[in-house]
């Protein structure tokens, strides 16, 4: 049995079940070492015979012929033999006696024949020497030439099988399980692959979802006037009780005023204007409450300032009033010793305000909205509504 039907049983054994892959490595290997191993060869008996030299017998020439032709039907197939001239060594012909045939199991069998002497010169050239009978001997179909490369393809490679690798790459002697480990590695890394770029696209949509989520914890600032800080700005708890401080509870949206305390906190507002800040620092004004609220569009603030005695307070009403006058505003009917007036056409809706004063504090009450009738109904509940907390002086 040669190798290559070794391995191939060896195959079909692993194919049934009836060897593990260890074995099937361990006796693949052995067939394979012995099928490349440079000293193999089909057997011991064929060794000493492919390697053995035979010593053919001298001949001696044939008798030489006096006279020109040859008689008889045997002079046919006779050797002429030309004496007194020497041919040399590349025209001589050797005639090997009692010659056989090789076997075609031995055609790298080397064959010594000795010298034979130079024939005789005769009237006929030298004939080559008869063929044996049967011909010569041919190689066999299957031997490759000599000095070709042994081809170690399994006869099972054919065309209707992949195509083995090349001899001496690593991949040559691959067979059996072995080939379906490099797959099952291939397809691991492939999943490997794909779980990453998973883990990819699931980290950038998490990241452009915090990134461009919409906070909804951040409430919109309430609306307000003058230099208000947005964020100190809170709607007053609804109460029954009498807020405290010298100014009464205003409807609507309030806003949280509670830091201004003092005038000059009240300057910094941006809500007076340079003169009436003149008029009031005139009066030595010292603490100070302001409150603002919005109900329905209609923005009231009121703001009352302690004047040093009850002569500035007065002092600074009538010169506050006034004033009012000269900034195309128009004297407004309201309560006893109350000065009003307002701008019914102003830009942003009428604008009504009023100053009055209470003991040593000056009282001053203003309302604007888009709606005339709500704002002049709300500036003058208002109104009443901190007369009854602090009545006016007359």
């Amino acid at each position: 049995m040669s190798w290559q039907d070794e391995l191939r049983k060896l195959d079909d054994e692993l194919a049934a079940g009836r060897i593990s892959a260890d074995d099937y490595r361990s006796r693949r290997d052995q067939i394979l070492s012995t099928a490349v191993s440079p000293g193999a060869q089909p057997g011991a008996g064929q060794d000493a015979a492919a390697e053995s030299t035979t010593m053919m017998p001298a001949v001696q020439p044939p008798p030489q012929q006096q006279g020109g032709a040859n008689t008889g039907g045997d002079d046919a197939d006779r050797t002429q033999v030309v004496s007194g001239q020497d041919l040399g060594d590349s025209d001589r012909t050797q005639a090997v006696g009692g010659w056989r045939a090789t076997p075609p199991e031995d055609p790298n069998r080397t064959q010594v024949v000795p010298g034979v002497p130079p024939q005789a010169q005769g009237s006929y050239p030298p004939r080559p020497a008869p063929s044996p009978p049967g011909g010569f001997p041919q190689p066999p179909p299957n031997q490759p030439p000599w000095g070709a490369e042994e081809d170690l393809a399994p006869p099972w490679a054919g065309q209707e099988f992949p195509p083995l690798a090349a001899a001496g790459t690593p991949d040559w002697a691959r067979q059996g399980p072995e080939v379906f480990e490099t797959e099952k590695k291939s397809s691991t890394g492939k999943v490997l692959g794909i779980i990453g770029i998973v883990v990819v696209l699931i980290g950038i949509a998490a990241g452009a979802y915090f990134m461009f989520r919409p906070d909804n914890e951040t409430a919109d600032p309430p609306p307000g006037g003058g230099g208000d800080d947005p964020q100190q700005t809170q709607s007053a708890p609804p109460t029954s009780e009498v807020p405290e401080g010298p100014i009464v509870e205003l409807p609507g949206e309030q806003q949280n005023m509670s830091q201004i305390d003092s005038f000059e906190k009240v300057k910094g507002i941006d809500y007076l204007t340079p003169q009436e800040i003149g008029l009031y620092e005139a009066g030595g004004p010292g603490e100070a409450a302001v409150a603002i609220a919005n109900d329905n569009g209609i923005r009231v603030i009121v703001l009352v300032v302690t004047m040093s005695d009850e002569a500035a307070a007065a002092t600074a009403r009538d010169e506050l009033g006034a004033l009012q006058l000269r900034f195309s505003l128009s004297e407004r009917e309201g309560p006893e010793n109350v000065l009003s007036a307002a701008n019914q056409e102003a830009s942003k809706g009428p604008l009504l305000r009023s100053h009055y004063s209470s003991g040593n504090q000056v009282i001053r009450l203003q309302a604007q909205g888009e709606d005339k009738e709500g704002t002049n109904a709300l500036f003058d509940e208002v109104l009443a509504s901190q007369l009854e907390k602090l009545p006016a002086d007359g």
